[in-house]
């Protein structure tokens, strides 16, 4: 942040902060710094870009923010415009196969309104707005962020006015050089860099999404309770064979070889990886198939396939490898782990 140049400052003769090209070159600018109202000088050379510089002593640690902050204010209020962010409800859960689902209701596009009237600095209750703008009857809040977040201490305060409030983030000066240009791309172009913070229409928006998530949920948990029922019968149906034939090592003996072994590559042969990653819903169901076949728990299962969790970690190993370690952890012959990859949809044979 040391290299970034002060690209504004206060002109004592109005107030207003102002560029370096917008006053007489030198101390002739009779201007101040926004964040310590020390006097500063205009450069304007030819090796760097326009800006202030103190006057005396050296730069002041919040005059960079303080004037960033300080013009996003004086633009909005000027040009009596606003550009309003989208509105979208976004409800998330954890469903019973444990995959994060979301629902999503759009409520509202991204729009330019014209501000009837426009102030900066406006106390609502217990809480200072940056920016009070009024559309007909309806009044908007709008916050400014550049070095630091939004406190939760004042998104809540400005929640409880019960008037619609927004955050406009323009973090991106931080590492970016600000130029009243740049600026007004970001304020009054860029629909990315804002959110709603509270809206008339944003709770029953939400009610709706939790209502549609709602249905989800207890669609995949009646799905849930349909294969946990299937692995169940499975189960009980494979502790009977087990029992029937009184193998040594019942796990590894309940299905026919030629079963097991047609998931096998081969001989001579190497399974090659799918392009992507299997789903973990498929995972976890083959993860469950084998949990019933074996009688080894679902969660000894889970804790050895859970290992691989990106395309990155497969390609540093083969499927025959993988086979050998898996079936290894899980005291299983290897074309069981096969059989596993085979029905996730990791490998391709």
């Amino acid at each position: 942040m040391s290299a970034l140049l002060l690209p504004f400052a206060r002109r004592i003769a109005d107030s207003n902060l102002v560029s370096p090209d917008e006053v007489p070159r030198g101390a002739g600018c009779n201007c101040l710094c926004p964040g310590c109202d020390r006097p500063v000088i205009a450069r304007q050379g030819t090796e760097r870009e326009w800006h202030f510089a103190h006057a005396k002593g050296g730069a002041c640690q919040h005059g960079y923010e303080v004037s960033v902050h300080e013009i996003a204010k004086q633009m909005i209020r000027h040009r009596r415009e606003l550009l309003l962010p989208a509105l979208d409800a976004v409800i998330s859960a954890t469903d019973s196969f444990g995959l994060l689902i979301e629902e999503r209701m759009h409520v509202l596009n991204a729009k330019t309104v014209h501000l009837d009237q426009c102030k900066t600095s406006q106390k609502r209750d217990e809480v200072t707005a940056d920016v009070a703008g009024r559309v007909a009857d309806r009044e908007i809040l709008v916050e400014i962020t550049v070095f630091h977040r939004l406190m939760p201490e004042k998104r809540d305060r400005l929640i409880a006015t019960g008037i619609s409030s927004m955050q406009i983030d323009l973090g991106e000066f931080k590492v970016s050089q600000a130029t009243r240009a740049k600026i007004e791309v970001a304020l009054f172009e860029n629909t990315m860099n804002r959110h709603w913070l509270n809206h008339p229409r944003m709770e029953q928006a939400r009610r709706e999404a939790q209502t549609k998530l709602d249905a989800k949920l207890e669609q995949r948990r009646a799905e849930w309770q349909l294969a946990e029922e299937k692995r169940l019968e499975e189960h009980s149906k494979r502790r009977q064979e087990l029992a029937e034939f009184q193998f040594a090592r019942p796990s590894l003996l309940d299905k026919p070889a030629e079963s097991i072994a047609s998931h096998r590559p081969l001989l001579g042969t190497e399974a090659m990886w799918r392009a992507s990653l299997p789903t973990q819903e498929n995972v976890y169901r083959a993860s469950q198939s084998l949990s019933a076949r074996t009688g080894l728990d679902i969660a000894i299962v889970r804790a050895a396939t859970n290992t691989i969790t990106s395309r990155g970690q497969l390609a540093t190993t083969t499927p025959t490898n993988l086979a050998t370690e898996w079936a290894a952890a899980l005291n299983l012959p290897e074309d069981e782990i096969f059989r596993l990859l085979s029905e996730a949809g990791y490998i391709l044979i």
